[in-house]
């Protein structure tokens, strides 16, 4: 067949998420000409490509200059159950690395309760880590009791610097715990 044709493929990377490491994959869309040398993995990506509407290109950490070209990392997005400690209710999130070059994301994340039928935030909590669990961001709220159970989980979004990744968050299962928020 000859000619080129541009058509819509999409990008896929594996991400492992939550603290029971159930894995996704996760699709980049993005328009590209379609040919036997494409790979999936090895496929370059412009940052911001697929960034939402009106979104910003940078962040606090640095930006990515338009012109330069990334690479698909793959990552894993953890989280634990709320707990508490001296009073207070908290939850983490972390990334760690499987491959390619980045060195730094940005991770968000919320502390919620269940209220009525709703998943309620009471915290939220960032942090600009390396991949690793020695640094986490994490959130706390101080507890009116320590008697009336309530039930918790956490919601963490692993944000790459410097390169696009999926909008998906991890959740954890609910836990009850001992306060009241």
């Amino acid at each position: 067949m000859g000619g080129s044709t541009m058509t819509r493929t999409s990008i896929w990377r594996f991400v492992t998420v939550s603290t029971a490491a159930v894995g996704l994959l996760l699709p980049l869309s993005t328009s590209a000409a379609a040919s036997d040398a494409d790979t999936l993995i090895d496929a370059p990506v412009r940052p911001g490509a697929h960034s939402e509407p009106g979104a910003a290109a940078s962040d606090d950490a640095g930006s990515v200059p338009p012109d330069a070209e990334a690479r698909i990392n793959l990552f894993t997005t953890h989280g634990d159950n709320a707990h508490v400690t001296r009073g207070e209710v908290s939850v983490h999130g972390w990334w760690t690395k499987q491959s390619g070059p980045a060195t730094k994301a940005k991770v968000t994340v919320w502390l919620q309760a269940h209220k009525g039928s709703k998943w309620k935030t009471v915290k939220k909590g960032v942090r600009t880590v390396k991949p690793g669990t020695s640094k986490r961001a994490n959130a706390r709220k101080k507890c009116k009791n320590t008697t009336t159970k309530v039930k918790f989980r956490t919601k963490v979004d692993v944000d790459i610097i410097g390169y696009p990744d999926s909008p998906r968050k991890l959740y954890t299962k609910g836990v009850k715990r001992r306060c009241k928020v």
